[in-house]
């Protein structure tokens, strides 16, 4: 029986790496003013960012060191009003207004009202607390947690709050944090998959035996609420019993649901 959810954050319920690609298309358009074309700009900057990407990992300054060095690596004397304009673009991303994605903050409140729900997450500490309070629901969640996703942290949490393993869910898009290492752990995992970094997060990793998959968080919650959840109440009339569950909307179709044996 499942006790509590852990949702991963980042490109799971907000978007992130269209940010970051926003963010990037804006670098390559300025650079292209330079007289060098927006598709050489793009191979140097996965080089850079790629290297940057072993210091810095997820932190701001990974950004905005690869954007300065592009920038410098074209226009060698770019001078400080144009470093500070490639800058900007770099800052966008971690300052900007939060977008929730499509049906998130339906599917947070089904799931919230039945079960504890936090929040498990990684990512400059700071960059991702401005993240956190932006959400509409956070306030209907049971707790947050920043920190380096791997088997042992998983395990750590789940101790720390008094669950066994197998009672947690974790949900993510995620192959490598959310999924591998929770699974690792004993967690059940549910891979929903999502816009992500090919760069960062290799799309290619197997999928673990037992992990199952939907189409959308909304969709795994309508699930996991009307299976796990359904309530009884009694009729003010006559006392009769009803169950009552929550109505699954047409087109919402369950994908690999059919021999899942976590109940």
């Amino acid at each position: 029986m499942i006790k509590a959810i852990f949702l991963d954050l980042d490109d799971f319920l907000i978007f992130k790496q269209k940010l970051f690609d926003k963010a990037q298309m804006k670098l390559f358009t300025y650079v292209s003013y330079f007289g060098f074309s927006a598709e050489e700009v793009s191979r140097k900057f996965d080089i850079v960012d790629t290297e940057m990407f072993k210091t810095h990992g997820f932190l701001p300054e990974r950004l905005v060191n690869s954007f300065e060095s592009v920038l410098k690596h074209f226009v060698p004397d770019a001078d400080t009003e144009m470093l500070g304009i490639v800058r900007s673009f770099a800052d966008e991303v971690f300052n900007g207004a939060v977008q929730l994605k499509p049906g998130v903050e339906e599917a947070v409140g089904f799931m919230t009202a039945l079960f504890p729900v936090y929040i498990v997450t990684q990512g400059d500490k700071s960059v991702q607390e401005g993240f956190l309070s932006q959400l509409p629901f956070r306030n209907t969640l049971s707790g947050e947690f920043i920190v380096e996703k791997n088997k042992e942290t998983y395990s750590r949490i789940v101790s720390e709050l008094g669950y066994k393993p197998h009672e947690v869910m974790m949900m993510g898009d995620s192959v490598n944090s959310d999924i591998i290492p929770s699974h690792m752990a004993g967690l059940k995992a549910v891979w929903i998959p999502g816009y992500n970094s090919p760069l960062h997060d290799k799309s290619e990793t197997s999928i673990p035996e037992g992990v199952h998959q939907f189409v959308s968080l909304l969709e795994a919650a309508y699930f996991f609420t009307s299976r796990e959840h359904s309530v009884i109440s009694v009729n003010d009339d006559g006392g009769h019993l009803n169950q009552t569950v929550p109505i699954v909307p047409d087109g919402c179709i369950f994908r690999s649901i059919e021999n899942w044996t976590g109940f």
